[in-house]
């Protein structure tokens, strides 16, 4: 967290953001065809989705999670689920089915591209109890105690604050609720050859 880096590291962290976003920026802006190479729907599929989730694949699925959360939230029909890094939506749209039209689904991003990708597919596909704001994950734009479920996938590890985070989640979750999240961490360096790979250098 923020709080431990020296000066040096929390400067090299806030350059090796910059490269995040840019890449985040770009599979917003260019979807799948972002990561030239890759089977996103096998990878999908190899994290826990099942075919039937992937029928969202089409510029929403960017592949950007790293496993599926929703899976294991035992989400129910009226629940009000906020989505941590919503990215294209992915994970929010499959929300969206399990808690209806009675429920809402909110998504947020700090990517403006992401929002405005998301709410494109939310007025194309006429879901309009998934919703998408702009906003960070430590401060999110959500009211105190307003969600039942929280879900997040591959956002916490691309944050400078996790504590905030989980401060800031906690805040907007009701009592008894529930927060599913998958993330990575890294626990050694990367080899050099992920380190140089074109998603991460461009």
């Amino acid at each position: 967290m923020s709080g431990s880096l020296s000066a040096r590291d929390l400067k090299d962290a806030e350059v090796v953001m910059g490269h995040v976003e840019a890449c985040y920026a770009g599979a917003a802006q260019k979807g799948g065809a972002f990561y030239g190479g890759r089977n996103v729907q096998a990878e999908c599929l190899s994290m826990g989705y099942t075919e039937e989730d992937l029928k969202f694949g089409d510029g929403v699925n960017l592949g950007l999670g790293c496993w599926n959360p929703v899976s294991r939230a035992n989400l129910q029909k009226g629940e009000v689920v906020v989505d941590l890094g919503s990215g294209g939506g992915f994970d929010c749209f499959l929300a969206g089915e399990k808690v209806g039209p009675g429920g809402l689904v909110i998504g947020v991003d700090k990517m403006l591209d992401m929002v405005k990708r998301a709410r494109e597919s939310a007025r194309s596909r006429g879901v309009p109890h998934v919703t998408f704001r702009l906003g960070e994950i430590s401060f999110l734009p959500v009211a105190d105690q307003f969600a039942d479920v929280l879900i997040s996938n591959g956002a916490l590890c691309l944050t400078l604050n996790p504590r905030q985070v989980f401060s800031d989640a906690f805040r907007i979750l009701r009592p008894g609720g529930r927060f599913v999240f998958a993330d990575m961490v890294l626990q050694k360096a990367l080899p050099r050859e992920l380190q140089t790979a074109q998603a991460f250098a461009n």
